[in-house]
């Protein structure tokens, strides 16, 4: 419906939308999983860009409640620096705080890693019961080692800290080549840190998972991977996942100990372990080829296991080999079968690192392999056999594709290299996309607040949609509402009231109350706006006719009939000056026509169809009409008018429980929306190119909807809701 207003307007400052109540740890939660199924609708924008931090950021974003219930976005540094960001805005909440001195490495003894300086490299965790932080960074004390934090994120306060320094019989912990990557989890009152090597693999280190008190500094307890040489490293960005039961399941990289293919002595490299929450070594999986990957530097643990449903389990690793693992069983009798294996990964080495994410309701699971993200749908989840299917889609090409999220039902992933940004739609489909300039190595979104977050070499760069949430605008109504726009800023919306009279508000900068404009509506109104301070209104009266209302700029007209049997509510467009073009169902089910060419009505016109509820329509441009309807398959259906003639119905898809509306902003933009069958708003747009996919925009509403642009860019939406009053939306 709609005249295209083709006016530069400032943006306004929204809302944004509520989402997952806190981030706390790598990917959400203790399963790995990833996935804030909030919805956030497009355009997405960056809402803020922080200032520099005191160095790298390496650590997934987290997000929690701060200072008197602001929420914050927590980063820590390779400084050994937390920060806690206002996460409207970007701004620090309270000073940041230095935890200690991190180290600058020297060659010797620092003969490798790639890391300068180092301090907090791992994704810390939060206890959202008492709102304390939990990192793990080197400490540049005398002498160095690992320490572990608790930090108020109330007030910014170091509550306590204690020096990570496991031990076991038999082995020995050595700082300066045991690497902390893996992000810390928090389970049954205890945190858990998981040590791997550092990159380049120089020196002796082995596999450690440490577990801490989190109430205080207190006794340790540790695991050591019991192998006799050297390696084995727990290093996955994602660290460890935690089961229902509070069992530890951690993923080893390869071992030195059996260093060529034909050796048999298992020193549980390459295998998936699933330890007790006290870190007994409870089962395991290894695949059979554990020798091979172990010879090749393939390691298992790119990546830690992500928890599926129905107690199962997924890992891969560079090999870019998929496996669904029995939670119960990890392994079967001989620790190396698999539920389902499959290529998940074109590459053979270095195909995936970090994290994956896991969408429960698709049963589907969104991999970092090292060119792009690949969709992988899991089948007979729930069942004995569960199995992995083909991949269903590849992402773009990235040159190494980091660890993704699922937030606002996108696929959101960092290209840390080259720093391009990606929301990527449920068919693979871009999005959005941006770029942050680079990021640092398996960087990953976090998401919260309708907001993603992603760590950007020393910075953190947010994004939101610029989308409102549903605000009320009362009345009682009989009909669903239309809106239309004569200037920027400037909302006309028109909706029956309780006794199916025109009732009218405004909005010009402020809601007006509702106005009294008479007649008798059977159906949903029709307004467009051809002109400044000019509207007009048509509506289905109570002799199933059509009724013309206008607003000249200085008074409301009387009602003029004119003719036609209508059998829904009616719609109206505009493509230039003083010209009207109305849309109705006639008796036969079909779409009619009828025009206003500045001087007379003119004759009805059939246009076809087998319409099941009211059109909508809008002009972008001279002589351009697009219009919309349900047809008899509950499917949306477009025709439009190109300046020389009707086209055929196109169908669009989609099952609509109400009529569409339609608006456009631009030259060859339109935005359709729809109520569906679950009763929220669906949109799906025309760039000018092509259709994007249909998207949720939530609400719960009882009538079509009504839509209009004032400028580029913005749109806004009004429906019915369960209470029967109006209820609006808009975006940007």
């Amino acid at each position: 419906m709609r005249r295209l207003v083709l006016l530069f307007v400032a943006a306004l400052a929204l809302l944004p939308l509520n989402s997952t109540a806190a981030w706390p740890t790598y990917h959400l939660d203790n399963t790995r999983a990833g996935n804030d199924s909030t919805a956030i609708a497009n355009p997405i924008a960056r809402a803020w860009t922080s200032g520099v931090l005191d160095s790298h950021v390496f650590a997934e974003p987290l997000y929690a409640s701060g200072p008197n219930g602001t929420n914050i976005v927590v980063v820590a540094t390779e400084n050994n620096s937390i920060y806690a960001l206002n996460a409207a805005n970007g701004a620090e909440v309270w000073p940041h705080l230095n935890l200690g001195a991190a180290v600058t490495p020297a060659n010797p003894p620092y003969t490798c890693g790639g890391i300068s300086p180092i301090g907090i490299t791992s994704t810390p965790v939060i206890d959202t019961a008492t709102n304390t932080l939990y990192a793990v960074g080197l400490l540049n004390a005398n002498p160095i080692h690992y320490e572990l934090w608790a930090v108020n994120l109330n007030t910014g306060v170091k509550l306590w800290e204690q020096s990570i320094l496991p031990t076991a019989s038999g082995y020995s912990f050595n700082q300066v080549f045991q690497g902390q990557r893996g992000a810390l989890a928090l389970s049954g009152g205890r945190v858990y840190i998981p040590f791997g090597g550092r990159n380049g693999d120089c020196g002796t280190y082995r596999g450690w998972v440490v577990s801490a008190p989190a109430a205080a500094a207190g006794a340790i307890t540790s695991f050591v991977l019991p192998v006799a040489s050297n390696a084995g490293g727990f290093w996955g960005a994602n660290g460890m996942s935690i089961d229902a039961g509070g069992n530890i399941w951690v993923t080893s990289g390869n071992t030195f100990g059996c260093p060529t293919a034909g050796c048999t002595t298992f020193d549980y490299g390459d295998s998936v372990l699933k330890l007790s929450p006290g870190l007994a070594l409870l089962d395991y999986f290894a695949p059979s080829n554990w020798r091979t990957l172990n010879v090749s530097d393939t390691d298992l643990g790119s990546m830690g296991p992500t928890l599926l449903m129905a107690q199962l389990a997924f890992q891969v690793g560079k090999e870019g080999i998929g496996y669904i693992l029995s939670q119960a069983s990890p392994g079967g009798a001989n620790h190396q079968t698999a539920l389902s294996t499959r290529r998940v990964c074109t590459q053979t080495g270095d195909a995936a690192f970090g994290g994956l994410a896991y969408n429960s309701g698709a049963q589907r699971v969104y991999i970092p392999c090292k060119d792009g993200i690949v969709a992988v749908q899991l089948t007979g989840v729930g069942t004995a056999t569960p199995a992995i299917a083909a991949p269903s889609w590849h992402g773009p090409t990235e040159s190494y594709a980091g660890a993704p999220i699922i937030a606002g039902g996108s696929i959101w992933n960092i290209d840390p290299p080259s720093g391009d940004v990606y929301a990527l739609n449920a068919d693979g489909s871009v999005r959005f996309h941006d770029n942050v300039g680079s990021a640092m190595t398996f960087s990953t979104p976090s998401a919260g607040g309708g907001q993603v977050y992603v760590g950007a070499n020393n910075r953190v760069v947010a994004y939101r949609s610029l989308a409102s949430d549903w605000e009320p605008q009362g009345g009682t109504n009989t009909s669903g509402p239309d809106v239309a726009s004569w200037g920027p800023g400037r909302l006309d919306v028109f909706a029956a009231g309780a006794n199916h009279e025109l009732e009218h508000k405004y909005y010009d900068g402020s809601w007006h109350p509702w106005e009294n404009l008479g007649g008798y509506l059977v159906g949903d109104p029709g307004a467009v706006a051809w002109g400044v301070n000019r509207l007009d209104v048509v509506v289905r009266g109570g002799d199933d006719q059509l009724w013309h209302k206008w607003w000249d700029g200085t008074g409301w007209s009387g009602w003029q009939p004119l003719g036609g049997v209508l059998t829904a509510g009616a719609d109206i467009s505009s493509w230039a000056s003083g010209r009207l073009d109305v849309f109705v169902r006639g008796g036969d089910n079909g779409l009619w026509h009828k025009w206003w060419d500045g001087t007379a009505w003119s004759a009805w016109q059939s246009l076809g169809g087998n319409m099941t509820a009211d059109a909508g329509a809008v002009s972008w441009a001279a002589n351009r009409i697009d219009v919309f309807s349900r047809q008899g398959d509950n499917q949306l259906s477009h025709t439009w008018w190109d300046g020389q003639q009707w086209n055929a119905w196109q169908a669009l898809g989609g099952r609509l429980g109400t009529g569409p509306d339609v608006a456009s902003w631009a030259s060859g933009r339109l935005d359709v929306f729809v109520v569906g069958v679950d009763q929220q708003l669906w949109r799906r747009s025309w760039d000018g190119t092509a259709w994007s996919s249909w998207e949720p925009w939530g609400g719960q509403l009882t009538s079509d909807p009504g839509a209009v642009s004032w400028g580029p860019g913005r749109i806004d939406v009004v429906a019915r809701g369960i209470d029967n009053g109006v209820w609006h939306k808009w975006v940007g």
